[in-house]
């Protein structure tokens, strides 16, 4: 499953779903992994499909939101990444309270996504949901220097108005 983190989208979405057709009870993670794998490969109706058997999870949820969003139900996707923002600020423990950066940066900075075409869809896709990913950078959590100054040179600008 973390083949997709990695870069190789259809290698992860080959081998899932031949792991899911096998299981008697897939776990709500290999959904989860099924559902980003689809969208990095832009199937956003098997993306939300599967992401929906995972939204226990955060990036999970978070893939669900940005799904429904760049599959064209921004209503839908807005109301899932507040709910989704809703869950974690219950148990919130950053600098300020929880809201759509903070809940965002924290998403993104905490997927290990190598592929920054893949990271910036997610963006792109939480961004439509409602999500503010200004400040967020690829690469930025492993240590990276970030040059918020850059504004949209990772491909990222204006996605509110798309």
């Amino acid at each position: 499953a973390g083949l997709g983190l990695c870069g190789h989208a259809e290698e992860s979405f080959d081998r899932i779903k031949t792991a899911l057709g096998h299981l008697q009870a897939p776990t709500a993670s290999m959904w989860g992994y099924f559902g980003i794998t689809q969208l990095y490969m832009k199937q956003y109706e098997g993306a939300v499909a599967a992401s929906a058997r995972a939204k226990a999870m955060p990036l999970f949820h978070a893939t669900y939101a940005a799904a429904l969003a760049l599959g064209g139900d921004i209503s839908r996707a807005r109301a899932e990444f507040a709910v989704l923002t809703q869950k974690l600020s219950k148990g919130w423990l950053g600098p300020a309270p929880a809201c759509a950066a903070s809940v965002a940066e924290w998403l993104v900075h905490g997927s290990p996504i190598k592929q920054s075409e893949h990271w910036n869809h997610l963006c792109v896709g939480l961004e439509r949901a409602g999500a503010d990913t200004r400040t967020c950078r690829h690469m930025q959590w492993r240590g990276f220097p970030s040059d918020n100054s850059a504004g949209a040179a990772d491909g990222r600008a204006d996605n509110q108005s798309q």
